[in-house]
């Protein structure tokens, strides 16, 4: 009985001091002014959803028919970060081979790849991702998912 009791008290104390040094962290951030909202505050990341493709610098257009499903766009302190989701009817190991390939030629650095993904540094600071999978709904095909971030 006493080990529970010292179980219990063990976890209510932990509990506290974690609660009380979440108050301190947050009671020592200083205010931001929100009348400024073309700048965000420092280390804040700004996101907004995308209508359509955009044209990343330096990065290969995929030339098989795609279909665009959605995108975001962040601007942040150190850069910009687009995400872009795609549908094809092309099979997985066509559409990573492609990117592997083509983001070589167009002088990405590859930093890792497997079977369904490609992790790429450019010469510039700019960083890639590109991740395929199979879709497994009544369509088929399969989902291209394009992270790329690019310094400021």
């Amino acid at each position: 009985m006493k080990q529970v009791r010292f179980g219990v008290s063990l976890a209510l104390t932990l509990f506290t001091l974690a609660n009380l040094t979440t108050e301190i962290t947050f009671a020592q951030r200083k205010p931001y002014d929100r009348r400024n909202l073309d700048k965000p505050p420092p280390g804040s990341i700004r996101q907004n959803q995308m209508a359509q493709k955009v044209n990343l610098p330096n990065f290969p257009d995929y030339p098989g028919r795609l279909l665009f499903i959605t995108g975001s766009y962040s601007n942040g302190e150190f850069g910009r970060g687009f995400t872009e989701i795609f549908n094809s009817r092309d099979p997985v190991d066509r559409v990573i081979e492609w990117y592997k390939q083509s983001l070589r030629s167009a002088g990405w650095k590859t930093n890792s790849e497997n079977r369904t993904g490609i992790y790429c540094g450019y010469s510039d600071g700019s960083t890639c991702e590109v991740n395929v999978r199979k879709k497994y709904d009544k369509e088929g095909g399969t989902q291209i998912r394009i992270s790329y971030f690019q310094k400021n």
